[in-house]
C-alpha cells in the first residue's frame, strides 16, 4: 500500500483511495475494508464485476493507466491511498513456460505496479527513500558497534569511548557519500574491505566454540567443528579469491 497524501494509510484522510486489481482476491479484500473504515474507494481491474463501481482497465498498457488516473483524479479529487493488487501467475514447470506466459505474468505483475505508482508517487519519492535507507544504514551501523562493544568488553577487557566508536563505524560511509562515489563500486569495494574481517571473525569464533573450559555443555562436538573448520576454509579461500580478481581486475 502507498500513501500518496501524507494521511496514515490505515486511517481515512484527504483523498480517494484506488484498489488496483479490486474486484477479486486480496484486492477485494482490501476494497472492503477500506469501506468499512470510511475511503471512498475507487476499484481498476481488468475484469470488473458487472454493476460495480470500478474502471475496466489492462495494467500493462501504459497510456491507459495514465489516462484511466488522469480521469478518476478529475472526477474525484486527488489519490490519498493506492493499493496494487493486480497479479497474475501460472503453475507450470519452468521448462514449459512460454515466453508469452513470462511476458504476461511480468506485465501485469511488475511493469502494472511501476506504472500506477509513477502516475502518483511524488517526485520527491526517490529523496525520501534515500533518507530512509541511510537512516536504515546508520541504525545497522549502531547495532554492528554495540555489539563490537560487548565482545571487546567481556573477552578483551577493553573499552572505547562512545564518540569514538560511533564516529570509527559511521565515517567511512558517511565519507563515501560525501565524495560521491559510484554507488555500486563502493558496495563491491565495501564488501572487499569485509572480507579482510572475515577470518578474524570466523576462526577464533571455531576455537571458542570448541573449548570445553570455556563452553562447558555447550561445547561443539568434534565431528561439527570438522565441518565448520571445512566452510570456514571454504569461505576464507573464496574471500581470497574475491580479493585477487578485485586487486588484479
Amino acid at each position: 500500500m502507498a500513501d500518496v497524501s501524507g494521511q496514515t494509510a490505515g486511517a481515512p484522510g484527504a483523498g480517494t483511495a484506488l484498489v488496483v486489481g479490486g474486484s477479486s482476491g486480496i484486492g477485494a479484500a482490501c476494497v472492503e475494508s477500506l469501506r468499512a473504515a470510511g475511503w471512498p474507494t475507487a476499484v481498476f481491474d481488468l475484469k470488473p464485476d458487472p454493476g460495480e463501481d470500478a474502471i475496466a482497465i489492462d495494467v500493462r498498457d501504459r497510456e491507459a493507466v495514465f489516462a484511466a488516473v488522469a480521469e478518476l483524479v478529475e472526477a474525484k479529487g486527488p489519490l490519498g491511498t493506492v493499493v496494487y493488487a493486480a497479479g497474475t501467475a501460472r503453475v507450470t514447470p519452468i521448462l514449459a513456460v512460454e515466453p508469452k506466459e513470462w511476458e504476461l505474468v511480468l506485465g501485469v505483475n511488475l511493469t502494472g505496479a511501476f506504472h500506477a505508482l509513477q502516475q502518483l508517487v511524488s517526485h520527491k519519492a526517490a529523496t525520501i527513500f534515500g533518507i530512509a535507507l541511510l537512516a536504515s544504514g546508520f541504525a545497522s551501523s549502531s547495532v554492528g558497534t554495540m555489539a563490537g562493544q560487548v565482545v571487546m568488553q567481556g573477552f578483551i577487557h577493553r573499552q572505547i569511548p562512545l564518540f569514538l566508536r560511533r564516529a570509527i563505524t559511521l565515517a567511512p560511509a558517511l565519507f563515501v557519500l560525501a565524495i560521491g562515489v559510484n554507488p555500486t563500486d563502493a558496495l563491491v569495494g565495501s564488501q572487499v574491505v569485509l572480507s579482510f574481517g572475515i577470518p578474524f571473525a570466523l576462526v577464533p569464533l571455531l576455537i571458542i566454540a570448541s573449548k570445553r573450559d570455556i563452553m562447558g555443555a555447550m561445547v561443539n562436538p568434534r565431528w561439527l567443528s570438522v565441518v565448520a573448520g571445512a566452510i570456514a576454509s571454504l569461505i576464507i579461500a573464496l574471500n581470497v579469491f574475491l580479493l585477487y580478481e578485485f586487486v588484479a581486475g
